[in-house]
């Protein structure tokens, strides 16, 4: 996992990335856990949170690594 944090102008950027060695479920443009049991929250709390403060996320697969970005204003 590769996490990367910093503040630029008003911004605050943050960057996870984290290899992956399955398939990953999307629905509705969402992606979905594939734990046992469907037990995973983490990207729907991250959502929440990035959302109360206004911010923005991006999600996208590149070459076997989950990339997540997201953007909160200062």
């Amino acid at each position: 996992m590769k996490l990367e944090i910093f503040k630029m102008k008003e911004n605050l950027y943050i960057t996870v990335k984290n290899t992956i060695n399955c398939k990953i479920k999307q629905e509705d443009g969402k992606y979905k856990t594939t734990k046992q049991g469907g037990k995973g929250i983490g990207l729907r709390q991250i959502d929440k949170i990035v959302k109360s403060y206004k911010g923005s996320i991006i999600r996208k697969i590149e070459d076997n690594i989950f990339i997540t970005k997201i953007l909160i204003p200062l």
